[in-house]
């Protein structure tokens, strides 16, 4: 009722400070060609002219990808990928308009092997035509993160060649689709840019003729005629029309959430301006928008109270369906991974999951599932190679966030996910490494803390928690730590030095190597029990402390649920330590992850899913550096009192541990 209210409120102060709106009907523009790649053919000009999409690029699809109310083509980093329009398809020169929806899925674009490395800037074509005597392109381009350009590029051979290089920054996201419109005006050689009904660029070139932009040859759609700077991303429902305009074309009603007027799969101040802009206009005005006319029974040919509600009921909600999580591997063989997640959405068309075997999320969807459909089986793979997974939802709008997870296929050596081809030539320590595939813990590698009422070095635990073999269990393929509310438990009847608190209620459960080793990476995938208690992986020698991390997923006291903490004690010294932290993009009790520590005696490196998070040189860490001695390795929990103890309603919670890797040179 308050997010209602508010948006009533500020939609009323800003509609009294509008003072007019600029036209947004276009003027004597006649359709061309057209393409919305869908239906049995989505290669067709559905403008009925007969301009049929001739050839597709090795590396891009049509009519595959999700569009605006269909599907759409999708571009690919690949040099190879693009579609080849006839030459027909551009209107005989003169005044040309050109419209179409634009969704990117990365702006990292590809380095062409035409790229002017002297200026740095890089491209990806939406559209480029070529004749015997000139060339012409629309693309943007891309200089660093932050910073976009849309360009209109012509070159005559033989003439005063490149001319007309326009230029306008572009606040762009990947995922959210875009409607541009780009018009030609012979008569007064400009040339205007629209975003999302925005003028973005206005440029004039006077002695220019567009008239001579005239092709016998093929348009490429999505690259620099066919040969550099393809598109990276999704075009849809892409316009030919004879003739110009000066307003933008508005675009087509249902094409973006209703009441996401910029197409930012947000509702939010940024769409106001639209319909302020339109407020009590009717379709023979200038100032109707069609985009506007949203309200509940359909449009009824007025922007009034009745439209003002959806946005209102829309207010601050995103278009993206809720993104899925908790990505699982199951029924993994030496060409074959099974992958499940958990739906968190209502409202999505279906999945799109990426997969590659570098930790870059591809540019296009590996597979496509329907709605409901979380489980996947990707087939084809190598043995002995780690995969990277994405997973997101997607609706007719926009694309979710991403779940993301690793795994390896069976057979081949295994190596260290920040080393996949072992440049670094590590060999696995079997005896300290275990992928946990069987129904037991083996007992020639580990020791279950507690058991037969031994704990090593002869402590039970961090009070109130005490560590209890019968917490531990494998299965499924992973090693399962439990946390209980155990009142009734046996506690040993000890005193904790730390906190002066006696064991009780609580068992957690703990699990060390019974090999050592001195320097190599050592690696975990996990998944943090999600309860304010610890989940860790540790390594302790003689009089040192190694605390890869204390994962504490749902803190009763932090916000640090996504923190990575790493630490070195030296025991010897008082305990003086030595301690840093990164944060996640992931919450550590939401899903598994991989994590790993390489280290030697100039210092440590510490990892999250292969990539490099924190280099910590012997030199940095100084006096508290102590690591020169044989290590045991440690998974457990534990209490932390200065973190809150979990509610016995949390209870019990599962520390997941996939597998434990251990390599050394």
């Amino acid at each position: 009722m308050f997010r209602r209210l508010f948006f009533l409120i500020s939609f009323a102060l800003l509609l009294g400070l509008a003072d007019g709106a600029a036209a947004q009907s276009p003027e004597d523009l006649e359709l061309w060609a057209e393409y919305l790649f869908d239906g049995p053919d989505p290669n067709a000009d559905t403008g009925g002219h007969g301009f049929h999409i001739t050839a597709v690029g090795s590396g891009a699809t049509v009519g595959v990808a999700t569009g605006v109310g269909g599907t759409a083509y999708q571009g690919a980093a690949d040099t190879a990928s693009y579609a080849v329009l006839p030459s027909t398809a551009w209107p005989a020169g003169g005044d040309v308009t050109i419209e179409m929806m634009i969704n990117f899925d990365t702006f990292e674009t590809i380095e062409a092997t035409t790229r002017s490395t002297g200026s740095g800037w890089e491209y990806t074509s939406m559209m480029a035509f070529s004749t015997d005597d000139h060339f012409f392109q629309f693309e943007y381009a891309v200089n660093d993160v932050n910073t976009f350009s849309m360009n209109s590029n012509y070159w005559w051979v033989g003439g005063p060649g490149w001319e007309g290089y326009i230029s306008g920054p572009l606040p762009w996201e990947t995922g959210c689709w875009y409607h541009w419109v780009v018009s030609m005006d012979n008569t007064n050689k400009v040339i205007r840019h629209w975003i999302d009904g925005e003028l973005v660029v206005t440029a004039t070139h006077p002695g220019t003729d567009f008239n001579d932009i005239n092709y016998s040859g093929d348009l490429y759609l999505a690259s620099e005629m066919g040969s550099a700077y393809p598109l990276q991303g999704r075009l849809d429902n892409v316009r030919f029309y004879k003739g110009y305009t000066e307003t933008s074309i508005p675009p087509e009603p249902g094409e973006n959430f209703p009441g996401d007027l910029n197409g930012d799969c947000f509702v939010d101040f940024g769409d106001y301006p639209a319909i302020a802009a339109a407020w009590l206009s009717h379709p023979n005005e200038a100032e109707y928008n069609p985009y506007c006319d949203i309200n509940p029974g359909g449009p009824d040919g007025i922007i009034d109270g009745l439209d003002i509600s959806v946005f209102a009921d829309h207010w601050l909600m995103h278009a993206a369906p809720a993104a899925p999580s908790a990505l699982t591997f199951e029924n993994v063989t030496s060409s074959s991974i099974g992958v499940s997640w958990t739906d968190n959405s209502l409202d999505e068309t279906g999945f799109y999951i990426y997969v590659n075997t570098s930790p870059n999320q591809p540019a296009s969807p590996t597979y496509t599932n329907s709605a409901n459909d979380v489980n996947l089986t990707a087939v084809g793979l190598g043995p002995g190679t780690t995969y990277h997974f994405w997973v997101t939802a997607y609706n007719s709008y926009c694309e979710s966030a991403a779940a993301t997870g690793s795994q390896a296929t069976a057979g081949g050596p295994l190596y260290p996910m920040s080393d996949p081809n072992n440049i670094g030539s590590w060999i696995l320590r079997s005896n300290m490494s275990d992928e946990f595939d069987g129904t037991s813990l083996d007992p020639n590698k580990w020791f279950k803390d507690g058991e037969g009422g031994v704990f090593i070095y002869s402590w039970p635990g961090r009070a109130p928690s005490q560590f209890a073999p019968e917490n531990i269990r494998v299965e499924d393929g992973k090693l399962c730590l439990t946390t209980k509310w155990d009142p009734n438990y046996p506690f040993v009847p000890d005193i904790d030095p730390d906190c002066g608190c006696p064991y009780e209620n609580y068992t957690t459960a703990a699990v060390t190597s019974k090999n050592t080793f001195l320097y190599g990476y050592m690696e975990i995938k996990c998944k943090a029990a999600d309860v304010s208690i610890t989940s860790s992986f540790w390594a302790t020698g003689d009089s040192s402390e190694l605390d890869v991390f204390e994962f504490v997923a749902d803190s009763k006291v932090y916000d640090n649920d996504r923190t990575y903490p790493f630490c070195v004690h030296d025991w010897d010294h008082g305990g003086r330590s030595w301690c840093d932290s990164v944060e996640l993009a992931w919450r550590v009790g939401s899903e598994s992850h991989v994590y790993g520590c390489e280290w030697d005696a100039n210092g440590l490196k510490f990892y999250a899913d292969g990539n490099l998070v924190k280099d910590a040189p012997s030199s940095e860490i100084g006096n508290v550096w102590c690591l020169d001695e044989q290590m045991t390795i440690w998974v457990d929990s534990e209490a932390f009192s200065w973190e809150g103890f979990p509610s016995p309603s949390d209870l019990p919670a599962d520390y997941e541990i996939d597998y434990i890797r251990v390599w050394q040179k």
